[in-house]
């Protein structure tokens, strides 16, 4: 969250011009003599766009001479004039006015039925998006970027995650940055950006917040109107997502561009509304003006274009604004600046629709005459643009001899030019496009002098504090190098403490140490001891891993613990135990004692093949509960015994959860086709694939070894899937199939175990969850079959309802089938509303089509969190 503040989620890319001596300078003013702030001037001769300041102030170095600059804002009409370079003096500064636009509309274009005009613009600029996208082969571009950041608000959550220190430095921040880059790209999506000079201000020491300069960087992020995202309104399936009104046209540079206004037919997270302005004839972007409002974001950008070839038309200029204010943080930014082109080259394969040419392109062209396009002709223009798009890639792929591959690769590479912090403020103030206001130039002042200090007694002083806080606190973390890492949870930890009836209170403590080893791998040795103290027991467990053979994802553990555990191992309830424990007076889990020694072992056999191997030996023991303390009910409800309620094996067999000593090995096996892949630092990180992942596993109980009661066999097959399609629609499957053979000797510890949610809230949203059935009923030593499937929209019945539209809402359904010896033919459907981390729901179940009972259920993605928080 700290390095958030500096990077909110919009910043695009911007420009710097050469060096020169002399200067376009100027303002830019309305006809009440107002500032015209952010407008954008393009000088022609330059192929270069500036952005002026608040102020409407521009300043652009460029060689002696006279230049043609056109001077654009929204909401202004286009002026051109001629502007002559010269040296920079003092006095006043020569006045650029604008004039209100004014838009009329064009009978030539009204159409006969009753449908907005603004629907046949927006169909054949959809239908050329792909052509525009893609028209460029390479380019070279000189850019700037200045960004500012302030913050404005600290209270609630934010203010609470923060320590004393870092509260005081966060509070009244402001910052801004300057970048020099050059930016390279090479079709379809490769960019090389050099940061050739960088400077970054701020009025606290940045390293307060645990941050350095190079922490901080602005990258390109261009809002590309003609991506086929979704969410975009130039994608192929905009209409569903947007509304279109035509308001006017005006004449600009001798063309003909229409205004067309931009409405999201609902209320959505990622829509944008605004204005875009589509030149008629050749139908590409002129220029937008767009926003967005998410749950806790505003953000706008303003991009302008030109045609920099006959054919070509790129953003010359930028201005962008976002908000934040969400969970006690407030904080806004501005980002603005400008963009020079340089040896901008045309894809000619991709040929531009003319009368003349193939048959597909005169068929194009022939759409894009019409004077009404219908969606069939936007569909079938967009596919024969499609097509030869995508006939010239696969041409060019023939060519270089390039063959298929999994790997993603990051087609975004940043250099940074080791002198980037060492220009003065001689070359900044040259090679701004527009000075800096008094506040500006004041943060570099601030930020000069913190630097400047020197390290005082009082600073280590402050260092030792914070060393002994994390200590005697919530923990802290040692760096004696950049391999080690010491990690210590701190003797207050409330995320190492617990309670359950068992044991009773728990407190524990943790140690890690970790050292970093070549290709992204590690080796580490953890350990953590607890006191139980109703059950006047210690408890403990060390383990020793490591992550070797990155891009095999090769990893290793060998460990021993002796520690309560649930009978149902993963499939417990986990953390919700603790809290209906103490709240309400109900304790769903059940325990043993385990003394043991594990050993674990994971590789890539290929890609998307992985191979698991596991070895276990275990002591176990019973236990009784040795605590009945709770916060409420203490008169009305008692503790269940410690006793899984299973019948009726349990029942009928107390030794199953009797003393035993088990020796367990598990083999495993799981394949997903063509499952694309990144390399990062030598590490392989696994991502999608279009096809399901299919997994096999086999399990072995040995009996003798070191006197284990263990003889089983037990395998299992599952097939599962989460496929992304359409706009935010998922639909998730998993079905599952398990089988013991030759089970003689069993603990209830190696019974299949049915994950249930019988306590109403779970911490988790796993698909295998069955929502009204209880835990460890169903738990078997024999056989099972069950499945599940979750669909999820953003719109699929309460959203539709005026109170339940907003954006951070997803619907979603739910099926879960179940067969076992002692469950015939049970399903479950359920129905969701899924609220940023929340998800509720009401629940049917049926058994053999019969009506079993309903419920509501919570589900709180928080499992995770807390063992993450956990060292």
């Amino acid at each position: 969250m700290k390095k958030s503040l500096f990077l909110l989620p919009c910043v695009f890319v911007l420009c710097i011009p050469s060096l020169h001596a002399q200067y376009l300078t100027g303002r830019v003013l309305d006809r009440t003599q107002e500032p015209v702030a952010y407008a954008t001037i393009y000088i022609t001769e330059l192929q270069q766009g500036v952005v002026a300041n608040a102020s409407g102030v521009f300043e652009l170095a460029a060689p002696a001479g006279s230049y043609q600059l056109v001077v654009t804002c929204m909401g202004y009409q286009t002026t051109r004039l001629s502007w002559a370079s010269e040296p920079k003096t003092e006095g006043s500064l020569k006045t650029i006015i604008l004039e209100e636009a004014a838009y009329q509309i064009a009978p030539v274009y009204v159409t006969a039925n009753r449908e907005d005009p603004a629907y046949t613009i927006m169909r054949k600029a959809i239908g050329m998006a792909p052509y525009y996208r893609n028209i460029v082969e390479s380019y070279t571009a000189e850019v700037y970027l200045k960004g500012t950041m302030q913050v404005t608000k600290l209270r609630g959550m934010a203010y609470l995650a923060l320590n004393r220190e870092q509260r005081a430095a966060i509070r009244d921040l402001s910052s801004i940055q300057e970048s020099v880059s050059e930016i390279q790209f090479t079709a379809p999506d490769k960019y090389v950006q050099t940061i050739k000079s960088e400077k970054t201000a701020a009025n606290v020491d940045l390293k307060k917040l645990g941050m350095g300069e190079n922490d901080i960087q602005m990258g390109l992020a261009n809002l590309n109107i003609y991506s086929n995202r979704p969410n975009m309104p130039l994608a192929s399936n905009a209409f569903q997502n947007y509304a279109f009104k035509y308001l006017g046209d005006s004449e600009i540079d001798g063309q003909w561009v229409a205004k067309i206004q931009v409405t999201p037919r609902r209320k959505a997270n990622d829509l944008f509304t605004g204005y875009l302005f589509i030149v008629r004839e050749k139908w590409c972007v002129q220029s937008l003006d767009l926003s967005l409002s998410q749950q806790y974001i505003k953000a706008g950008a303003q991009q302008i274009y030109r045609f920099v070839s006959d054919d070509i038309l790129l953003p010359v200029s930028y201005s962008i604004r976002g908000e934040w204010d969400g969970l006690g943080l407030g904080a806004n930014g501005q980002f603005s600046g400008s963009i020079k082109y340089t040896d901008v080259r045309q894809n000619q394969r991709i040929a531009r629709v003319a009368p003349t040419g193939s048959e597909p392109i005169q068929q194009a062209q022939n759409l894009l005459d019409k004077q009404e396009l219908t969606q069939r002709d936007m569909r079938e223009l967009r596919r024969i643009q499609d097509q030869a798009v995508a006939a010239v890639r696969e041409e060019e792929r023939r060519e270089r001899d390039e063959k298929p591959s999994l790997e993603v690769v990051n087609n975004y590479r940043i250099v940074k030019d080791s002198l980037r912090l060492q220009q003065d403020s001689a070359y900044w103030a040259l090679m701004r496009p527009a000075p800096l206001n008094f506040r500006e130039l004041e943060l570099f002042t601030i930020s000069d002098s913190i630097k400047a200090a020197p390290y005082t007694p009082e600073g280590k002083r402050r260092k030792n504090i914070e060393i002994a806080k994390g200590v005697l606190g919530s923990g802290y973390t040692f760096t004696p190098d950049s391999l080690w890492r010491i990690s210590y949870s701190g003797m207050i930890n409330p995320f190492e403490s617990s309670y359950n009836t068992v044991d009773g209170w728990v407190y524990g403590q943790a140690l890690r140490l970790r050292r970093e080893t070549k290709n992204n791998g590690y080796i580490q040795l953890r350990g953590r001891a607890s006191w139980a103290f109703c059950r006047q027991s210690l408890m403990w467990n060390v383990l020793a891993e490591q992550r070797y053979w990155a891009n095999r994802r090769g990893h290793w553990g060998l460990g021993a613990y002796a520690q309560t555990l649930d009978f149902a191992g993963d499939q417990g309830v986990g953390l919700v135990n603790e809290w209906s424990s103490l709240f309400f007076r109900i304790n769903p889990a059940r325990f043993y004692e385990g003394r043991g020694i594990q050993a674990t072992h994971r590789i890539d056999i290929a890609n998307g093949l992985v191979w698991n191997l596991g070895f276990k030996w275990e002591d176990r023991r019973p236990l009784d509960n040795h605590s009945d303390y709770s916060f409420f009910y203490v008169d009305s409800r008692s503790f269940a015994p410690n006793i899984p309620d299973n019948s009726p094996y349990v029942s009928d067999n107390p030794a199953l959860v009797g003393p035993n000593r088990a020796a367990v090995i598990r083999m495993g096996i799981s394949y997903t086709p063509k499952r694309y892949y990144r390399m990062h630092e030598g590490r392989k990180i696994m991502l999608s694939s279009d096809y399901p992942t299919f997994s096999a596993e086999w399990t072995k109980g040995i009996p003798g070894l070191w006197d284990s009661q263990s003889q089983f066999d037990f395998v299992s097959a599952s097939v599962s899937q989460s496929k992304n399609f359409g706009y935010h629609r998922t639909i998730e499957y998993r079905a599952q199939a398990g089988t013991f053979h030759r089970a003689k000797l069993l603990h209830f510890a190696d019974f299949h175990h049915i994950y249930t949610n019988q306590s109403g809230v779970s911490l988790s949203r796993d698909l295998n969850t069955f929502q009204l059935l209880q835990t460890y009923r169903l738990s078997t030593p024999r056989w099972y079959v069950q499945a599940h499937v979750r669909y999820q929209t953003p719109y699929l019945a309460l959203k539709y309802i005026p109170i339940f539209t907003n954006p951070m809402i997803r619907e979603g359904i739910q099926f879960s089938y179940l067969l076992q010896p002692n469950l015939r033919h049970y399903t479950e459907l359920g129905y969701s509303m899924n609220i940023i981390m929340f998800n509720v729901g009401v629940f049917a179940g049926f058994e053999q089509a019969k009506y079993h009972r309903w419920g509501f259920r919570l589900s709180l993605p928080l499992e995770l969190l807390v063992r993450g928080l956990r060292l």
